[in-house]
């Protein structure tokens, strides 16, 4: 064989080993191509999964909070229209012509166990417009004890204040209102929101 023939079989065989090493190489490159579009396929779809459940967390967490508002908001209207419940129904006390307002108070003083003698406290208004006859009426329904109107006043919207010695039971319409206050938000919730008993 001759020089210019072996060199002719090298290059054959150059070019067949370069083309078999560019077949590989490009067989290699694509493996990788779709190795890497999988694993980026694999990503996306985590990323894409983790993004929903971030999405639905803060979705439900969004929602809890406006929900937190609607409750704070409802409480907030319901304690404003039971302190206007309330406030309506002093009003209606101390509008009431001065007998019945009198007789509501004797009513009110009558159930109330009177032990020995009590004092009588009203408000300024009131110890000036005590009807006629309404100690002796009281005292007369007693059994215990007796009642007498005390020069003192305190400062009350209206009801009065019992003294028994160094003991006083306020029965204002403020406090009375107040101390049942929380049955009355179960009855004005029901009357005014339609809420069921719970």
């Amino acid at each position: 064989m001759a020089l210019k023939d072996l060199l002719s079989t090298i290059e054959a065989e150059a070019r067949e080993q370069a083309a078999a090493i560019a077949q590989e190489g490009t067989q290699a490159v694509e493996a990788i191509k779709q190795a890497a579009a999988s694993e980026i396929r694999k990503e996306t779809d985590v990323i894409r999964e983790q993004g929903k459940r971030l999405a639905e967390s803060e979705r439900g967490r969004i929602l809890s909070l406006a929900n937190l508002e609607v409750r704070k908001r409802l409480l907030t209207t319901r304690q404003q229209a039971i302190a206007a419940v309330i406030k309506q129904a002093v009003n209606n006390l101390l509008s009431l012509p001065v007998e019945q307002y009198f007789q509501l108070l004797e009513r009110k003083i009558k159930v109330l166990p009177i032990q020995g003698t009590t004092e009588l406290l009203l408000n300024p208004k009131d110890r000036q417009r005590v009807p006629p006859g309404f100690l002796e009426r009281l005292n007369q329904s007693l059994a215990n004890g007796s009642i007498v109107l005390s020069d003192e006043t305190r400062d009350i919207d209206g009801g009065f204040i019992l003294r028994t010695g160094r003991t006083e039971e306020n029965c204002s319409f403020e406090a009375v209102l107040q101390g049942i206050r929380d049955a009355l938000e179960v009855e004005i919730g029901q009357a005014l929101f339609g809420e069921s008993k719970q």
